[in-house]
């Protein structure tokens, strides 16, 4: 009977139990969404639950349970503005920056300083073949880095005038993509204009046969040939930047919560009863920035919000180890020799002494009641004692705040085993107390007694 308390005690000590009590019992319980986002005003990452609309400050350590599994949510997620990531279990998601990047790209085929419309060519080119459409056209839709600053800035408009309608993510992501398509279909008709009045040109220039002129004339053709290669290599990326909106943000399924305005950002966080699921949230934000010189443009993407939270399976029990004093006994029997009628040593009547058991571990089980100051529970003990091996089973009452630290009342069944002869009897006779210690051994079951504890240690 020794082997199995002492098995109990080693599986004790293996199991997952934790320390943090009442941080578990005060956790929030997520049946499906854990709502985050970044609070530009008061500058701390925030939760909501569930469908709720009320959001909390992330603290450090933050705790949540769920009976299955839950996935990370942003509300009202604008792409253009802020990019949230997520890791779980140091996986990082490689999507969050693509926007950014996307973003970067359009900016970076405007030129550093407006060029304008070309150089009007020199007296000497002829003037049947310089044609005024070119500084018309190039010079009305100008994209200096100001007016692409600005166009940038109506989609991220846009996008946020969706969400406040109350027609959720697909729709608000739909609405800066018509923008940008709109605006995209502007540059992209110019661009035609230009192309068509550079043909009627090429066909004039056919004619030049002065190489003075035919040389100015090219001049001014490879200028309004660069204007345009940048002006369709800033349509291609607003074509992508749409195509990438679409492709990522416009699925339904990805959008969930209220009204459909949370935007999925997790895979799907599933602990188990052994393994929790440590999860970092990290919200980079999107700000485009203009030289006020040069006119030059960048996109910063800084982090501005980071949040690290676990998900733990959730149990209508907290599960703790405590440490504390223990009172309680098991009377125990002591064999000795004595002599017989005839002189014989025989095996003597046995004392009686009572014996205090000492559990080396005990495990609480508090139960998740809803109280502030206290809560009942449940417990196990185990004494891993080679002399007298016991199991304790009982409950109590957990105490919160109770000064410098908390502490636990509890009690209940002490169940002890005792060692006693077993093949010889009082009376028979032995060769000494070599032969009474050889026949002990412990009871086949346990005889049964209380116990009295308060744990101050956990």
């Amino acid at each position: 009977m020794q082997k199995f308390p002492l098995a109990f005690a080693a599986w004790l000590i293996a199991s997952p139990v934790l320390a943090q009590t009442q941080e578990f019992l005060e956790a929030p319980t997520v049946k499906d969404l854990l709502r985050v986002r970044y609070s530009p005003g008061q500058k701390k990452m925030q939760y909501a639950i569930d469908d709720g609309a009320t959001f909390r400050e992330i603290r450090s350590d933050a705790l949540f349970l769920t009976r299955e599994s839950i996935y990370l949510t942003y509300p009202n997620l604008n792409p253009l503005r802020f990019q949230p990531s997520t890791s779980v279990k140091a996986v990082d998601d490689p999507t969050h920056d693509t926007i950014k990047k996307l973003i970067e790209s359009v900016l970076s085929v405007v030129p550093l300083v407006a060029p304008g419309a070309p150089p009007v060519p020199s007296a000497s080119i002829a003037p049947r073949c310089y044609n005024t459409g070119f500084d018309q056209l190039l010079r009305t839709d100008d994209l200096g880095a100001r007016k692409v600053t600005a166009m940038v800035q109506s989609w991220i408009t846009k996008i946020d005038l969706g969400f406040t309608n109350d027609s959720g993510g697909p729709s608000a992501i739909a609405a800066g993509a018509t923008a940008i398509k709109g605006d995209a279909d502007k540059i992209r008709d110019v661009n035609t204009a230009a192309d068509n009045q550079l043909k009627i040109f090429d066909t004039c220039l056919q004619t030049v046969g002065d190489q003075t002129a035919r040389s100015n004339h090219l001049t001014y053709r490879f200028a309004v040939t660069e204007v345009l290669k940048q002006r369709k290599a800033l349509v291609a990326v607003i074509d992508q930047l749409r195509s990438s909106l679409n492709k990522t943000y416009s699925d339904s399924q990805s959008w969930v919560g209220p009204n459909d305005s949370d935007f999925v950002i997790s895979t799907e966080i599933r602990p188990t009863a052994s393994k929790m699921q440590v999860v970092t949230v990290k919200v980079a934000s999107v700000d485009i920035r203009a030289d006020p010189v040069s006119g030059a443009l960048s996109v910063g993407g800084s982090e501005v919000g980071t949040a690290e939270l676990t998900v733990r399976s959730f149990s209508p029990f907290a599960t703790e180890v405590g440490v504390g004093a223990v009172f309680g006994t098991l009377t125990t029997l002591k064999y000795g020799t004595s002599m017989n009628d005839e002189g014989e040593t025989v095996v003597g009547e046995p004392t009686e002494s009572e014996t205090s058991i000492s559990p080396t571990i005990m495990v609480n089980f508090v139960c998740r009641c809803g109280a502030k100051r206290f809560s009942p529970m449940f417990q196990i003990g185990v004494a891993a004692s080679k002399d007298l091996p016991a199991l304790l089973f009982g409950g109590g009452i957990r105490l919160f705040g109770m000064g410098s630290g908390d502490i636990a009342l509890g009690g209940g069944l002490m169940l002890g085993w005792i060692k006693d002869l077993q093949k010889l009897e009082v009376d028979d006779p032995v060769g000494g107390s070599a032969d009474i210690d050889a026949d002990l051994a412990f009871r086949s079951t346990p005889d049964q007694g209380g116990y009295f504890v308060i744990q101050y240690t956990f």
